[in-house]
């Protein structure tokens, strides 16, 4: 056998993945498709992509409205599927992600849908029953 052995190997686990705990994060330059991406100090090895945190956020905000719009709103036969559909959905196509925009503007930021979960700025359904 030879005796000589490559460093990479040795701090590697059998598959060929990174043991070394410290890391640090390297963001991409503007206009890349990548945000950012962690990387081993020792052995320079790329670990994973960083998401981006807007794309974190509009996924968040998604979700929400969905699960609001299912659960509140008076959607057509047509809006109900669209939004089952893409409910379990990562990521949404632009023409998606209008539609539901436009869906969530349409009925979430209607009167006594806006403020549903914030009874507290009297502007929810909570407000005409206290008033009658």
């Amino acid at each position: 056998m030879n005796a000589q052995v490559h460093t990479s190997n040795v701090v590697t686990d059998p598959y060929g993945v990174c043991t070394h705990e410290r890391t640090r994060i390297e963001f991409m330059p503007p206009g890349q498709t990548h945000y950012a991406r962690r990387v081993c100090c020792d052995c320079k090895r790329q670990l994973c992509w960083i998401t981006n945190p807007a794309n974190t956020e509009r996924r968040r905000n998604n979700a929400a409205n969905l699960k609001r719009l299912l659960a509140e709103a008076p959607l057509n036969n047509y809006e109900r599927d669209f939004c089952q559909n893409i409910v379990n959905k990562h990521s949404l196509s632009p023409k998606q992600q209008g539609l539901l925009n436009a869906l969530s503007e349409k009925y979430l930021t209607q009167k006594g849908y806006s403020d549903i979960e914030h009874p507290e700025k009297g502007n929810g359904p909570e407000r005409e029953l206290r008033a009658a």
